[in-house]
């Protein structure tokens, strides 16, 4: 509780913070590149190399490509019966789609699950909501954004092969077990425990409550469909998919988690309805820290 108490401080302290800043920018780009570099690959590195794959994982592993295509089939052809503009329609799409499930699931499930349940969070996330962010959330930007750029097959595989928690997962899978680097994890154990206040500070220094009238409708479609309907999903499918209360509940948190940054970040660069946007992953994020341990507590298996 004490952690969940600093996460949630964390983003106050960033919303506190930004009215300080003239700019963002630098500040988030640090905490983003610290993330990728460091602190993730160490929680890949500390847990990892532990795991057993089995039929098992199957349930991490399908869901965000499950819920992606979901968000497509669904909910863009619903945005486009709402007649909202082109924008609304992509962001809306992959706000619901994809959760941010690196900086905020990985250590919020470490917290709520233990180092156990962590691999399940990882394969969801590196081998699911990765992927889909460098394949689909990419190209969908580049084709909405008007600057008449097209990522190719190549560029999109460079991006994936060089991500740094990407080559984490494919060298920790090398290793026999975490007691190769039995030195190095108190070390790593303390990268991986900054993860969750750096992201939720993130969070902050990009977050407005500014809800044009407009947006009204939109915001609470991403806050209802990210943080209500899709774990609805999951439980439907889990129940019957996997017995296994650790493998199960990671899956939950995983879908539960409000939308993701780094999607969130490219369509406010491609200029993309920033503003609503901004505010909708703002809002998404403080709902979230009420409604993941309701869903936990009420459908959790433990």
């Amino acid at each position: 509780m004490m952690t969940y108490g600093l996460a949630l401080g964390s983003l106050l302290a960033g919303i506190l913070l930004k009215k300080f800043l003239a700019s963002t920018d630098r500040p988030l780009r640090a905490i983003n590149t610290y993330i990728i570099w460091l602190a993730l690959p160490a929680v890949i590195f500390s847990t990892l190399p532990d795991m057993q794959f089995s039929t098992k994982l199957l349930l991490p592993l399908l869901t965000p490509w499950l819920l992606i295509a979901l968000s497509f089939l669904v909910i863009y052809p619903l945005a486009s019966r709402l007649h909202w503009c082109v924008e609304i329609k992509i962001a809306v799409t992959l706000m619901i789609g994809l959760g941010n499930t690196a900086f905020f699931g990985v250590p919020l499930v470490k917290l709520l699950l233990g180092a156990g349940a962590v691999p399940a969070a990882i394969i969801y996330d590196q081998l699911g909501s990765f992927i889909i962010l460098s394949v689909v959330a990419t190209a969908a930007v580049a084709v909405y954004s008007g600057d008449g750029k097209r990522p190719s097959v190549k560029s999109i595989l460079w991006k994936v092969v060089r991500f740094p928690p990407f080559i984490s997962l494919l060298l920790a899978l090398l290793l026999p077990s975490t007691e190769a680097l039995a030195g190095l994890l108190p070390l790593l154990s303390l990268l991986g425990n900054t993860i969750l206040p750096l992201a939720m500070l993130m969070v902050g220094l990009q977050f407005s409550i500014q809800v044009e009238p407009a947006y009204k409708w939109p915001v609470f479609t991403v806050i209802a469909g990210k943080l209500l309907v899709t774990p609805l999903i999951v439980i439907a499918v889990g129940m019957f998919f996997t017995s296994n209360p650790q493998v199960f509940n990671a899956t939950l948190i995983q879908s539960a988690m409000p939308p993701m940054v780094t999607p969130a970040i490219l369509l406010i660069g491609a200029g993309l309805v920033p503003r609503f946007v901004a505010t909708t992953l703002g809002l998404a994020t403080l709902c979230a820290f009420v409604t993941v341990p309701l869903w936990i507590m009420h459908w959790g298996f433990f």
